[in-house]
């Protein structure tokens, strides 16, 4: 564990097997706050972390989860590369949902002092897909934030509107661009 160079705010680092987990927060908050977990490529959550705090956003724990096989655990099915020497898509999201949701969310919550206030999942690009994707596949999280989610996924417009969501998100945040 090491201290922020705020002061209050607190940064743990684990590893669950091949995944890189960094909390960013006050863990012994005295009040409930929420608890936003991040899927990345590498290294991106202390730079949103930041960004957040000059905001002046409300307290919060964010969860960066680094994901080595990107094209593999962000998807709900395999797809073809999208250009030659691209790399295909392995559709490997059912198998890293309880991975997330049955060992890295209790793992990191054993560790803050209070019930999360809500519990939010939040990407960009494919884990904004993986994000919504959760919806249908797991009831754990309160809000989802899907940044420029690849929504193009093959026949993912289709799949949600067949499929019935396990939860209803109290907030569902979809942007493309700065739309």
């Amino acid at each position: 564990m090491m201290k922020d160079v705020f002061g209050e705010k607190w940064c743990v680092n684990f590893g669950v097997g091949e995944h890189e987990v960094r909390v960013y927060g006050n863990l012994n908050a005295k009040e409930p706050t929420p608890v936003v977990y991040l899927n990345t490529i590498a290294d991106e959550g202390y730079a949103i972390w930041q960004a957040c705090l000059a905001k002046g956003l409300p307290p919060f724990v964010l969860v960066e989860v680094t994901v080595p096989r990107w094209h593999d655990d962000m998807t709900p099915w395999p797809g073809p590369a999208l250009t030659p020497r691209g790399e295909p898509f392995g559709g490997a999201a059912d198998a890293y949902i309880p991975l997330l949701t049955g060992t890295i969310v209790p793992k990191v919550e054993r560790m803050l002092s209070f019930t999360p206030k809500w519990r939010g999942l939040v990407g960009y690009s494919l884990a904004g897909l993986f994000a919504l994707y959760t919806l249908y596949r797991t009831d754990i999280f309160d809000r989802i934030g899907s940044i420029s989610g690849s929504l193009w996924y093959w026949d993912f417009v289709e799949y949600i509107s067949e499929h019935e969501a396990k939860r209803t998100a109290d907030c569902v945040y979809l942007s493309l661009g700065d739309k």
